[in-house]
């Protein structure tokens, strides 16, 4: 029977603080947990499971109005070293939680929809507030001063992830509920911690949305649906930018999906799969659509979304009804042109001109993003030499280029021009193992120095030491292992 094997092979960690007190409070609480600094055992916040701690907050308590925040500090006995990132994975049972994603990532920070309540991350070394915490509620706008970030993985958990800038031993999370307004908030934390001993492989691929231009009122819809589809593990799944949902909203607009690296890196690119409607396809698309890199919330650079990029000719592409396409996005050189840039987010951007309707009703559907290694992998490898329509081809068993290949794991396999070659279950193995030689990207690998969530290159060669020359031109395979028996046949 198939089943989908994914994991990683790497040690990292996750750290729970070792202890955590409620700050910020001494009132009473009353049946509901109102005036409370929290609801919940504070011991739940130290496991890796789906338990959560209730914080509510409230602008009233007892017919008394007031600021009554709720909070919790995580503290450690040990100091954890700066810019090294700390999560809050927030409850799926929490309605805060959704309105995060709609509202700080979205950007749809209406007073009325979201501007009574939110959120303070703070860090501290000793007491000491350190610098690399932000709030909730000025989020959406990507500031470079604020370190904290909303985010989404691929099964639907919602993350607060800040990054202090110094090192720090205490955290301190803060529900909030603005003065002069007659209402009660409450935010759920499943689970805090930060990660030890991590790798590029250890922490899943995270996703986010913003809006602007005319996107900010309390009638718009999410202009992204879907968003954690785009990094979950169906490539059939997609993440939709609806062309729908912007054609009431004011000209010039801009959507971004952001995706998160864990940390920052020159060795990685991006691919994509995705549907674009003819609609965009129609205008200057290099103007209206761009693939952007970030660090530290800077962006640092761009590539047009144009004939360039996805290897085809616009115009044939408009009359494709649609149809997904893969491409690579290679981040551009740095100012030497000796490396790649740095980057640490990366975003798909969307901008709706002046005076054109954009989409026409479509969505843009962004079906799979995942980072590639810059630099393949050369592997050598014994091949065969196929015959069809009397031509000679060679040919290699895919399966062998796997490191810890296992017929029951779900691989995604893509050639140097983005073909998918289906590789998911035993009988698709079977029947697409014999595949020319060339470059290939394969996710799914769980081996060492491999990350299963992202894609492996291999340039795969011919290794001359199986290979005969001369005028027949016909390889034969040697016996590699010594076992007396040949690897293979010629043809």
């Amino acid at each position: 029977m198939f089943s989908m094997t994914i994991g990683t092979n790497a040690l990292a960690q996750k750290t729970p603080a070792n202890n955590i007190v409620p700050k910020g409070g001494t009132y009473q609480t009353n049946a509901d947990g109102i005036g409370m600094t929290y609801k919940g055992d504070l011991n739940n916040l130290k496991i890796d499971n789906n338990s959560f701690v209730k914080l509510t907050s409230s602008s009233v308590l007892l017919g008394v109005l007031g600021v009554y925040p709720a909070s919790l500090q995580f503290e450690y006995t040990t100091t954890i070293p700066k810019d090294k990132p700390y999560y809050f994975r927030l409850s799926n049972t929490s309605d805060f939680s959704g309105v995060l994603l709609g509202g700080a990532v979205g950007g749809f920070l209406d007073g009325l929809v979201f501007g009574s309540h939110w959120v303070d991350v703070t860090p501290y070394y000793n007491g000491t507030v350190v610098e690399g915490g932000g709030r909730t509620d000025n989020y959406w706008n990507q500031s470079a001063t604020n370190n904290l970030a909303v985010m989404e993985d691929g099964n639907q958990n919602k993350y607060i992830r800040i990054v202090p800038k110094s090192q720090y031993n205490q955290i301190k999370y803060t529900d909030n509920t603005v003065l002069g307004v007659i209402n009660i908030n409450s935010s759920e934390i499943n689970y805090a911690y930060y990660n030890q001993n991590q790798t590029l492989c250890d922490i899943p691929l995270m996703t986010s949305y913003t809006g602007s231009g005319g996107l900010l009122s309390a009638g718009s819809q999410n202009p992204v649906t879907d968003a954690y589809k785009a990094i979950d593990s169906n490539l059939n799944s997609f993440a939709s930018i609806g062309g729908g949902k912007l054609l009431d909203v004011a000209l010039g607009s801009i959507v971004e999906q952001f995706f998160y690296l864990p940390e920052a890196t020159n060795k990685k690119m991006l691919r994509l799969k995705m549907s674009i409607p003819s609609g965009l396809l129609n205008v200057n698309l290099a103007d209206q659509s761009q693939i952007v890199f970030y660090k530290n919330n800077q962006q640092v650079g761009s590539i047009p979304i144009n004939s360039n990029l996805l290897g085809v000719d616009l115009a044939g592409l408009i009359n494709a009804n649609n149809t997904p396409l893969s491409f690579l996005a290679i981040p551009p050189l740095n100012s030497e042109g000796n490396a790649f840039i740095e980057f640490d987010k990366v975003s798909v951007k969307i901008i709706k001109p002046v005076n054109v309707n954009l989409l026409g009703g479509s969505d843009l559907r962004i079906y799979d993003v995942a980072f590639v290694d810059t630099k393949p992998e050369t592997v050598k490898v014994c091949s065969r030499e196929f015959i069809n329509n009397n031509i000679r081809e060679r040919k290699f068993d895919l399966t062998q280029i796997i490191p810890d290949f296992n017929v029951n794991t779900a691989y995604v396999v893509v050639d140097r021009e983005q073909n998918e070659i289906p590789f998911t279950t035993p009988q698709e193995k079977e029947a697409n193992k014999w595949q020319p030689l060339g470059t290939y990207y394969i996710k799914g690998i769980n081996a060492t120095v491999h990350c299963p969530n992202e894609y492996s290159s291999f340039a795969v060669v011919q290794d001359p030491q199986f290979k005969i020359t001369g005028k027949s031109a016909i390889s034969v395979p040697l016996d590699a292992n010594n076992d007396g028996t040949p690897d293979g046949k010629a043809m």
